[in-house]
C-alpha cells in the first residue's frame, strides 16, 4: 500500500504523530484494550489529554495502515490503540467548546473514523484501516485548523 502525500496544512498532523512514541507498549488482552489512560482530574488540560492518550492512539493506527506486513501482536496492538481511541471520544466531546457547531461536526468525524478503524483491526483489514487512518489525518487537520492551529 502506498500513502497519498498529506496536503502541506496538514503536516503538523503527521509531525505530531512522530513525536510520538516510537513503540507502542504491547497489547492487552481484547477485553482489556476499552479504557484509555485516565483524563486529567477536573477536566483538565485539552492539549494534556491530546498529547497523553489521543496521539498514542492513533500512531498504531497511522503507522500500521501502511506496513508491509502484520503480525497478530501488530493487529492486537492496533485494536487497542483503536479502542482507546473511541474510549477517548467521550472526554473530547466533553471539552467546553463541544458547543460549538464547527467542534460538534468535527468530533462527529473523527468518532465515525474511530470506529471505522476499531472495526477495520477487528476484521484485521489493513486496507480499510489505511482508510480509516488517512481519514483521521485529514479531520484531525480539519479541526486542529479551526481550533488549535499552532499544536505540534
Amino acid at each position: 500500500l502506498k500513502r497519498a502525500h498529506a496536503p502541506t496544512n496538514l503536516r503538523f498532523i503527521w509531525d505530531m504523530r512522530d513525536q510520538t512514541a516510537q513503540a507502542p507498549a504491547p497489547a492487552a488482552a481484547p477485553a482489556e484494550a476499552a479504557a484509555p489512560a485516565a483524563a486529567p482530574a477536573g477536566g483538565g488540560d485539552g492539549r494534556a489529554f491530546m498529547v497523553t492518550v489521543v496521539a498514542p492512539a492513533t500512531k498504531p493506527i497511522w503507522d500500521f495502515g501502511y506496513a508491509d506486513k502484520m503480525t497478530d501482536a501488530d493487529w492486537q496492538t492496533v485494536q487497542k490503540a483503536s479502542a482507546d481511541l473511541v474510549a477517548a471520544m467521550p472526554q473530547i466531546a466533553a471539552d467546553p467548546r463541544g458547543q460549538d457547531p464547527k467542534w460538534k461536526d468535527a468530533l462527529t468525524k473523527v468518532s465515525a473514523s474511530a470506529d471505522a478503524a476499531a472495526k477495520a483491526a477487528q476484521a484485521k483489514d489493513q486496507m480499510a484501516l489505511a482508510m480509516a487512518g488517512d481519514a483521521l489525518v485529514e479531520q484531525c487537520g480539519v479541526c486542529h485548523m479551526a481550533f488549535d492551529p499552532n499544536a505540534k
